[in-house]
């Protein structure tokens, strides 16, 4: 949602939504197709192990790692890192770098709720 999802909405490849979801993480209606997106990509994947949960969209992660966790996240986690994402206003020209976290996404002490969630990343040990 940081970089991809803003280029497909820039490229009008965009949801068709019948009705704008209205969450604690939306304060526009850029959001609303990233939050029904995230919440049907959480959906499926809390489809898949009979011991996830759907995740909530009034919901949080209270998960938290030491180490950054790379393989599946569970899906609350999943849709908080899309909506956190989704909140960072760092804009496309600024790419990732696989050495330094800092370079082009958004971190905790500048934003923490842009940043990425420590229910599966960590700054410290990635």
């Amino acid at each position: 949602t940081n970089k991809c999802f803003k280029k497909m909405m820039a490229e009008n490849a965009i949801f068709l939504i019948a009705k704008q979801l209205k969450t604690q993480y939306c304060t526009d209606q850029k959001c609303d197709p990233v939050a029904m997106a995230a919440l049907s990509v959480g959906n499926v994947f809390a489809s898949l192990k009979p011991y996830w949960q759907r995740p909530s969209i009034n919901g949080h992660s209270d998960r938290q790692v030491d180490i950054t966790f790379y393989k599946h996240s569970d899906p609350q986690c999943r849709f908080d890192t899309y909506i956190a994402g989704n909140r960072c206003s760092l804009g496309l020209e600024f790419d990732f770098d696989d050495h330094d976290h800092r370079i082009g996404s958004c971190v905790r002490t500048d934003n923490p709720n842009a940043a990425r969630p420590i229910c599966w990343f960590s700054p410290l040990k990635y």
